[in-house]
């Protein structure tokens, strides 16, 4: 009972009551002992005269100003340490305010923090299991690792909580991703270990080129180590994946500031550059991205927040450089003006897999490297106009050389060919016709030096030197007879007389009439039927018929219109 009695103002807010009171009072009293001088004698004069209107008439004027002036001067001091009391009551009411809104904000900001992290791990944490997951089980066709991934479970809301820092079409590209990730983890799930599974190879293909930059080839991941996953990511998904992770910092730690030296803007988070750039604005303008190493990302011109033109760079691990691409959105998707794809040496030369003009998803002129189905390169060398020209080097799928020298419109020319590391032949080939080759043409040695070298069906194991395709100087095998009993001047002969048949024939090409075309059909027709005959032994054969108002009529009586079955069934 006593708490319920307690005054409910504080010691030094009835010091300021008492205030308000008493200093306008002191002050008057002040002011009537300036006008007075004694108090006393004042009031007993008052007191003698008291009743007596007429003798004090002019001192009861004098009065009446005095205390007009009086109750004036209490009036104003009253009002004015009131009014002072309300201006520190009003600018601590808007302290407060202020204090409240900032809370809200940093409320508001700390959500957007943490939503931000969610995210910008979970994207991380998936792209790294998509090049451990690619590398493993496509490109060196490992058991799949890992075999599990994982995701936050209010993943929808938590991007959703970033539209008001990414753009519509960022947040449904990290929609998108988080879905195809969400496939990928489902297919993991039902994945049997050490079995072949396309439907996931077929996920990891959509993933990949939907995450990785197009201009990489894959394949060098299947000799070279990567740190980052970043340094694969394409440059659209990088820049929104920077604009994520630099919502993981607070306003106090994100920073951006005019550098007086450079005279351009630098934005920090923690005291890291992220970027800098001619704009206040971040990823507008003229500017640079870095990485987490502090080394430059990309370098040039960014508008509506991506990046528009400039150099793009990766890096197999902080100093390695991996590649640099001129890059530009007015160019196709699939072009590039300039690339260089480094390949690590150990004596410290530039060695290239990619160097330059690229287009339609592979190098058009320069330097380039080809891969097989299963990844493992079978040409390095130069190239223009997509065909393989100039010096280059072709591999087996034992990684071994194949040739080694000039190509020629996409043909070996002038060079070395080789079998298990050692050279067959050095020298220069000529294309000739080859009707069981895909293009119906090959490379055949032709002038230079051989060793136990099979030169045709004639000459085998030979080794010395040939000129136009014939042996001049040198030991082998030549032909003695074939399977039917002809030496090499019957093959030769009959080679002749084919050659000469098929050189008369297109100096002399004989029109097929109906009639012709009619007997081949009939020949064809009767050459299957014998062979099933032969073959069956017991069987019935059958004709061509058509049923017109329940009656049969038989086709004409000719091997194309009969069919021979199994008599047996």
């Amino acid at each position: 009972m006593q708490d319920k009695y307690e005054s409910k103002f504080s010691v030094k807010q009835k010091i300021v009551i008492a205030c308000l009171f008493l200093v306008p009072l002191f002050a008057s009293i002040f002011a009537i002992y300036m006008i007075f001088g004694n108090y006393i004698d004042a009031i007993s004069k008052m007191w003698a005269y008291k009743g007596k209107p007429s003798a004090t008439a002019s001192s009861i004027t004098s009065l009446s100003y005095i205390f007009t002036i009086l109750i004036a001067i209490y009036t104003f001091i009253t009002t004015s340490v009131f009014s002072y009391l309300v201006w520190k009551v009003s600018k601590s009411g808007l302290t407060v305010s202020t204090k409240l809104q900032n809370l809200e904000y940093q409320r508001e900001e700390e959500v957007t923090r943490e939503n931000a992290l969610i995210v910008y791990y979970d994207l991380q944490r998936g792209i790294s299991n998509l090049q451990e997951l690619y590398t493993n089980y496509e490109l060196k066709g490992i058991e799949a690792k890992p075999s599990k991934i994982y995701f936050s479970t209010d993943w929808i809301k938590n991007v959703a909580n970033l539209r008001d820092q990414l753009t519509e079409q960022e947040l449904n590209k990290v929609y998108k991703l988080y879905e195809q990730f969400h496939a990928l983890q489902s297919l993991l799930e039902k994945h049997k270990s050490f079995t072949n599974d396309e439907e996931l190879k077929t996920q990891l293909k959509i993933l990949t080129d939907e995450v990785f930059a197009n201009f990489i080839p894959l394949g060098v991941l299947k000799k070279h180590y990567v740190s980052s996953a970043n340094e694969l990511v394409n440059i659209d998904l990088y820049v929104i994946l920077k604009k994520i992770y630099s919502l993981t910092f607070s306003s106090s730690k994100r920073v951006t500031k005019k550098n007086k030296k450079t005279g351009l803007y630098e934005t920090t988070l923690d005291g890291n550059l992220l970027f800098s750039g001619d704009n206040e604005k971040l990823f507008e303008g003229n500017g640079t991205l870095y990485n987490t190493n502090k080394e430059v990302k990309c370098s040039g011109e960014f508008k509506e927040k991506k990046f528009y033109k400039g150099l793009i760079y990766g890096y197999y691990s902080p100093g390695y450089e991996f590649y640099c691409v001129k890059y530009s959105k007015q160019l196709a998707p699939d072009e590039l003006e300039h690339i260089k794809v480094y390949q690590p040496s150990n004596d410290g030369k530039n060695e290239y897999y990619y160097d330059g003009h690229y287009k339609n998803n592979k190098i058009y002129d320069g330097i380039t490297t080809l891969f097989n189905m299963d990844h493992d390169i079978i040409y390095q060398g130069r190239t223009k106009n997509h065909y393989r020209e100039g010096e280059g080097t072709s591999y087996n799928h034992k990684g071994e050389i194949e040739y080694k020298g000039i190509w020629k419109e996409d043909y070996i020319h002038k060079g070395s060919e080789y079998l298990n590391n050692n050279i067959l032949f050095k020298g220069e080939f000529k294309i000739v016709n080859d009707p069981s080759s895909f293009t119906g043409k090959k490379a055949k040695p032709w002038s230079g030096i051989t060793t136990n070298y099979d030169i045709s069906y004639k000459v085998k194991d030979f080794t010395g030197e040939i000129y136009n395709g014939e042996p001049i100087k040198g030991h082998g095998k030549i032909l003695h007879l074939d399977y039917e009993g002809r030496d090499l001047k019957a093959h030769e002969h009959d080679e002749k007389m084919a050659l000469e048949q098929a050189e008369y024939e297109d100096e002399n090409p004989v029109e097929m009439n109906v009639l012709n075309i009619e007997q081949q059909l009939e020949n064809d027709a009767k050459e299957e039927n014998d062979r099933d005959r032969q073959n069956y032994g017991i069987f019935n054969e059958y004709i061509k018929a058509e049923w017109i108002d329940k009656k049969a009529i038989e086709r004409e009586i000719n091997e194309r219109n009969i069919k021979i079955y199994d008599a047996r069934g």
